[in-house]
């Protein structure tokens, strides 16, 4: 009990970096990443297939991947959410290839709302902007997801889909392009 106390208090003074040296060292201290990242990476997954329970199963598989590499992770100045990310997008990419469904994309139609609004500066029905989306590619969702749903900043995102920086900056911005110019044409 008193051992758990002191990783418990430890586990409050340290940054994220500090912390998964800790988990390398002594895997207790991984509860803690567990508990601050499990809700995002648990919406991100339930984003991608608009089912709980099947959320939580690939959660659980990101977690356990993860833990199982915390000795071999190098911290690189990358958040270690868009790792687990990078683990939990693998895990429902492989899901749907195993089942051969098509991805879900599960958008909040206020959110998206507020974001056409302040991001993209275009006014629009969000059912019109869903409809669009499906001329977008994989890529270009995937980018455009990260960035507005989950407040990605482009290196993050660049990490977490295996792309070079610049490329993810073009693509997000030629999505927005072909978005606006598809909104205009209606």
């Amino acid at each position: 009990m008193k051992e758990e106390t002191h990783i418990e208090n430890a586990q409050s003074d340290y940054n994220e970096e500090e912390l998964l040296l800790l988990s390398k060292k002594n895997i207790d201290h991984f509860g803690k990443i567990y508990n601050q990242q499990y809700e995002s990476i648990f919406r991100f997954v339930l984003r991608k297939t608009d089912d709980d329970e099947l959320a939580a199963d690939l959660v659980s598989e990101v977690f356990l991947k993860a833990m199982l590499a915390i000795k071999r992770f190098q911290y690189n100045g990358v958040p270690y959410q868009a790792y687990l990310m990078k683990i939990a997008r693998n895990e429902v990419l492989a899901h749907y290839h195993r089942t051969k469904k098509r991805m879900v994309i599960s958008i909040d139609e206020t959110n998206l709302r507020e974001i056409l609004q302040n991001e993209v500066e275009v006014k629009i029905e969000a059912e019109k902007v869903i409809s669009l989306i499906d001329l977008l590619d994989e890529d270009e969702v995937a980018i455009l997801e990260l960035k507005f749903f989950e407040g990605k900043a482009f290196y993050e995102i660049a990490f977490i889909l295996e792309k070079n920086e610049s490329t993810v900056k073009m693509r997000y911005y030629r999505a927005l392009q072909k978005l606006k110019e598809k909104v205009s044409g209606q």
